[in-house]
């Protein structure tokens, strides 16, 4: 289990031991295992272990681990003062069933944890999206096929996101672009802590 909170400025070596990052720009989240859940600035993301990968690995495939997140959201419609106001609630689910491992190691751990921390930044993405769209005087049905398209764009680029995370770290195997690819979505998650 994780808990990321802004963590001092640090080396690298020390970085190992803390899997905290120096940066001149921000700073990456330290990560505790003894942490159930990620802390960002007090609001809490669950966290996932090697526990949660339930389903059996797929037969011949190369891969060691494959982790199956989704966004689950719902929403209700209040009308004060005659305008339509969105209530969200948007949050990124592992998939344990889909979810597996082959090779148990803290490093692919951690990359995999990547993987989940970018779903709940596509969810959180997108619930900023849908309260910065004005429905005020939409329909029910417009609201609803607009949400809808929103959830598809926003799922879009985050699936290509993660595609490019799994490219960019060599699917873990590149520490330092794995460093970088920490530091960004932590910057990210960070940016959109006020959707938690």
């Amino acid at each position: 289990m994780i808990k990321i909170s802004p963590a001092p400025k640090i080396t690298y070596a020390q970085a190992k031991e803390t899997k905290a990052i120096k940066s001149s720009k921000s700073t990456a989240p330290s990560i505790s295992k003894k942490s159930a859940d990620c802390d960002i600035c007090g609001k809490l993301i669950p966290s996932i272990s090697w526990d949660d990968f339930a389903a059996d690995p797929a037969e011949g495939s190369y891969w060691l681990a494959y982790t199956i997140w989704y966004v689950k959201y719902s929403y209700s419609i209040t009308y004060p003062k005659g305008k339509n106001v969105i209530n969200l609630k948007s949050e990124c689910v592992l998939n344990k069933s889909k979810s597996w491992v082959k090779v148990k190691s803290e490093r692919l751990l951690d990359h995999e944890r990547g993987h989940y921390l970018i779903g709940w930044a596509c969810a959180l993405d997108f619930k900023r999206r849908v309260l910065a769209t004005d429905f005020s005087n939409s329909t029910r049905v417009a609201i609803d096929t607009e949400i809808k398209r929103i959830f598809k764009e926003t799922m879009s680029e985050y699936v290509k996101w993660e595609k490019l995370y799994d490219d960019e770290t060599d699917h873990y195997l590149d520490r330092e672009n794995q460093k970088y690819w920490d530091l960004m979505i932590w910057d990210k998650l960070e940016g959109l802590r006020m959707y938690l």
